[in-house]
């Protein structure tokens, strides 16, 4: 269930495994209004997929510990290299109670070749 004030309520889809996804589109176009969580390894953020300059970067073996202390109504959007991460981390995140929270569809490959805005190599910070 998502937060009435949630703002990806409108923009969230179930997949057939139930997890809440929303599209890169829709993120580039909202992420202002979005807490976006990165929960790859460090290693991956310099690779080539880069990273998104906003995102926090959480492990996800770290995810559930950091998040303890998180807004629970807060609108959060994970991501991964490909979705699987994302997806279980989505996952985990509604099973702890957050009612807002969505795993980005496709994941940085996505992002990445849908042209969409990523940090300076320069400024990605492992």
């Amino acid at each position: 269930m998502t937060n009435q004030r949630c703002v990806l309520k409108r923009a969230i889809r179930r997949t057939s495994n139930n997890v809440p996804e929303v599209t890169n589109e829709w993120v580039a176009r909202h992420r202002g209004m979005l807490r976006l969580i990165d929960v790859r390894e460090a290693g991956e953020l310099i690779g080539p997929l880069g990273q998104l300059a906003d995102a926090e970067h959480v492990p996800l073996g770290r995810l559930t510990t950091v998040a303890r202390g998180w807004d629970r109504d807060e609108a959060l959007v994970v991501l991964c290299r490909s979705g699987g991460r994302s997806a279980k981390a989505a996952r985990d995140l509604e099973a702890m109670g957050f009612g807002c929270v969505a795993s980005l569809d496709g994941g940085m490959m996505m992002w990445r070749d849908q042209g969409l805005p990523l940090a300076p190599p320069a400024t990605a910070n492992a």
